[in-house]
């Protein structure tokens, strides 16, 4: 069994789904957000990026770990932080990855997954487990 995945206006790629798991892949697009680290003393510089079921996973996201930062941290600026670097993106994912996302959702609204690389992949780009580790 196959199912067909269009990352961008003209292309196609085909991708092996197993239909004993495919039902538990139940979106096949998320939305990266690219990093900026801010470190006192040495400026800005890129901190990755991380990939969200949506826009609203998204920003629960950066509204919990901005919380965190003001509990731990006195409601004062810290000296080193993350924020978000451009728009998000939306990007087509295969389920593996829609997997990996709802699995790292059930631990909190604070954690994400992180993908490897400074970068994340362009808009409507196709996410694979490859892509998200950096080994594709």
């Amino acid at each position: 069994m196959t199912a067909s995945y269009t990352p961008g206006p003209t292309a196609t790629t085909t991708l092996p789904v197993d239909p004993m798991t495919a039902a538990a892949a139940p979106f096949d697009r998320a939305v990266v957000i690219d990093w900026l680290e801010s470190e006192a003393g040495w400026g800005l510089r890129p901190d990755g990026w991380t990939i969200h079921r949506d826009t609203a996973a998204a920003d629960r996201y950066l509204t919990a770990m901005r919380n965190r930062e003001a509990t731990i941290h006195g409601g004062k600026v810290p000296p080193d932080y993350i924020r978000p670097d451009g728009k998000p993106r939306n990007v087509t994912i295969t389920p593996d990855v829609a997997r990996a996302i709802i699995a790292r959702e059930t631990h909190g609204d604070d954690k994400a997954l992180w993908g490897a690389g400074r970068h994340g992949p362009a808009e409507g780009a196709l996410v694979d487990l490859a892509v998200l580790r950096g080994t594709g």
